[in-house]
């Protein structure tokens, strides 16, 4: 999609609209590039894709997605102390806080059974992707894939995971568990 900007914001950077302030809220995660929108006078913030209203946001590999990016993201978004989620998938969130803790502890659920599954001997992005993912579709095969490259690079930054390339690929191997 090229649509072109009229005014680049800026994180922080304010404009009105009907009489109301809106905030940019750089959060990047989603991508590299992801803001949100914090309305002052009200405590909402459009969360775009940072936040869904159902289950939770698709974090790519990087240079795209950054899985720690994405967690300080929430972590920011939840010091905003909104009242009101309207993001850009599902139904509104009011519970904002418990939301926030939803998606954090679903991350580090997901960082668990990554690091089980590789002390179970899946080393590979594909055994991984498919271990977690058994029934997924076709055509989201590529963005599990993408979830859990995200979660491995972000591990393999904590010095909890180590990445060996060979001839045949990547292969993943626990080097500590938190």
């Amino acid at each position: 999609l090229n649509t072109p900007i009229d005014v680049p914001l800026a994180d922080g950077e304010t404009f009105k609209v009907g009489g109301l302030t809106v905030r940019a809220v750089h959060t990047p995660g989603h991508t590299a590039g992801h803001n949100c929108y914090f309305v002052e006078e009200t405590l909402t913030l459009f969360t775009g894709d940072n936040v869904l209203g159902v289950g939770t946001s698709a974090i790519g590999a990087p240079p795209h997605g950054d899985m720690q990016a994405y967690l300080d993201s929430l972590v920011r978004m939840r010091e905003l102390q909104s009242k009101l989620f309207a993001p850009g998938h599902g139904p509104v969130v009011t519970a904002t806080d418990a939301k926030i803790k939803e998606l954090i502890d679903h991350r580090a659920t997901r960082d668990r059974q990554i690091i089980d599954l590789i002390d179970h001997g899946y080393t590979t992005d594909r055994q991984i992707r498919r271990a977690l993912y058994p029934e997924i579709q076709k055509g989201l095969r590529r963005a599990a894939a993408g979830q859990v490259r995200a979660h491995l690079a972000r591990m393999v930054g904590q010095g909890i995971v180590r990445v060996d390339e060979a001839d045949e690929g990547k292969t993943w191997s626990v080097v500590l568990t938190k």
